[in-house]
């Protein structure tokens, strides 16, 4: 009977570091992506852009969930649309719920203090899409 009440709490222990730990990974993800982010490349399976030819937009993702995409003069007049929503991040994806779009699904690449690189795969289109990003300013403390 001991070692069965024993073997409960260890099991239980072993659950819930887990789930601390993951919520712990989880909110240093947060933290990394909780910044402006500009532009560095736009790649597809047809094509590549310097953010400098795209005019540098900006992805802005705060820590309240919230995010906006801000294009410059230079992509609006090559048919990018400026877009806000919220964003969550799901196991090593980014999710964007866009105001205009819907919801979108990224694949983390590569998250860290200096570089952001997403990639997405569109089936309906055969499109797949690769953006690395830089940041544009240092994280905002709280």
């Amino acid at each position: 009977m001991v070692i069965r009440i024993m073997g409960g709490i260890g099991v239980a222990v072993m659950l819930l570091w887990g789930t601390l730990a993951c919520t712990h990974a989880g909110n240093e993800k947060r933290n990394l992506l909780a910044r402006q982010w500009v532009y560095q490349e736009f790649k597809t399976n047809y094509d590549r852009a310097t953010g400098e030819q795209l005019g540098s937009p900006i992805m802005e993702f705060n820590k309240d969930g919230s995010y906006r995409i801000i294009m410059g003069p230079v992509s609006l007049a090559l048919g990018l649309q400026s877009d806000e929503g919220t964003w969550y991040l799901k196991r090593n994806s980014l999710v964007l719920k866009s105001n205009l779009r819907g919801e979108h699904q990224f694949d983390l690449q590569k998250l860290s203090a200096d570089t952001l690189m997403l990639h997405s795969k569109l089936d309906s289109v055969d499109l797949e899409v690769t953006i690395t990003l830089v940041p544009l300013t240092t994280p905002t403390a709280e």
